[in-house]
Parts: structure tokens; C-alpha cells; sequence
């Protein structure tokens, strides 16, 4: 029968690990820090990299869309600077920068004049910001309701002056007409549009 001494094998173990715990201590580290690394800072490293990967390319395509922009800011300018201040002036008039109420009520008024409408009256209401007309992603150009009260002046009269407004260098939308007879009372809805 064995007998098992465990004074002498707890004497060798003790001796096997003071003769041995540099390397043991060293090996149980190394074993400590692969099993980190590989647990947790691996995964880690890889996430970051696949995220500044993802964020790499989505920087680029900032740049170029950024690039592309400013490529087009730069026509536009060239553009605009072929265009003489008379041209300008022509353009602010055909769209201007602001409703300008007074200036619609006196357009409205001498084109009536020169077609024998008798005007009494003109209301004017701005759109809300959120109606504004939106073609081809223009959305800063604003839109006026105009509406004309006309007492006096018959068919042809009014023939010549919506031909008169068809005509004007500022952009008028007719959108609808009242009249009970030939000759008045009638009613002009209208639209106009500014940018601010």
C-alpha cells in the first residue's frame, strides 16, 4: 500500500515553485495580459477600426458633396458677375427683394388708369412661410394674394389690362375673376411673388 506523505510533496511543490517563480509569476502574467488582449482588446480595436473606416468614408463624401457645392458657387458667381447692373436692376424688378404693398397698390393703380378701370379698391395678404413656392428647390421665393375691387370699365377694358399686367416686368398670376356684368363691378385675385 502507498502512503502519501504530504509534508514531503508539500516540501517539493514549495521548493519547485521557489526554485521556479520568476518563471511562473512571468507565465501566469503572460497568460493574464494574451487573455485580456484577446477578450477585450482585440474586439475593441477592431470595433474602432470599423467605425473610422465608416466615418472615414462618410467624411469623404462630405468633402466631396462640400466640394461639388462650392464648384456650383462658383458658376453661379461667375455667372452673376456676366451680368450688367442694369440686368440686375431688371431682375430685382421682375422679383423683388421685398413685398413692397405701396409699389403693387401704384402698379395696380396707373395700369388701371391707362385702361379705363376705375380701382377702389386693393388687399394684399402674404402667404405663410410654409406655402412658398418650392420649384426647383427654390423655397425662399414668397408669394402676395392680391385682390382688386373694379367699379367701372367694360370688357375690352379689362381685356387690356390684364394684357397690360401680362406684360409688366413684375410676375403676375391671375387666379380668378368676379364680375356680375360687362360693365362692373368686378374682382382681379391675383398673385405676385418676392424673395426676401
Amino acid at each position: 500500500m502507498l502512503k502519501f506523505h504530504f509534508g514531503k510533496i508539500k516540501f517539493h511543490i514549495l521548493k519547485f515553485f521557489s526554485k521556479f517563480y520568476l518563471f511562473l509569476t512571468g507565465a501566469v502574467c503572460l497568460f493574464i495580459l494574451g487573455f485580456g488582449f484577446y477578450n477585450f482588446v482585440w474586439p475593441a480595436y477592431q470595433d474602432a477600426k470599423i467605425n473610422v473606416n465608416s466615418d472615414l468614408e462618410e467624411t469623404k463624401e462630405r468633402v466631396e458633396a462640400l466640394q461639388s457645392y462650392l464648384n456650383d458657387l462658383k458658376d453661379l458667381r461667375d455667372s452673376y458677375d456676366k451680368f450688367s447692373t442694369q440686368q440686375i436692376q431688371q431682375m430685382k424688378d421682375i422679383l423683388p427683394e421685398s413685398k413692397d404693398f405701396p409699389a403693387l397698390f401704384v402698379v395696380a393703380q396707373d395700369i388701371g388708369e391707362r385702361n379705363g378701370l376705375v380701382i377702389d379698391g386693393v388687399s394684399f395678404s402674404e402667404l405663410s412661410g410654409d406655402s412658398g413656392v418650392s420649384s426647383n428647390g427654390i423655397t425662399d421665393i414668397r408669394e402676395v394674394d392680391v385682390s382688386l375691387q373694379v367699379s367701372e370699365g367694360n370688357y375690352s377694358d379689362l381685356k387690356n389690362y390684364l394684357s397690360d399686367l401680362e406684360h409688366h416686368l413684375r410676375l403676375f398670376d391671375i387666379t380668378s375673376i368676379s364680375f356680375s356684368d360687362t360693365d362692373g363691378p368686378y374682382t382681379i385675385n391675383m398673385k405676385t411673388y418676392f424673395m426676401p
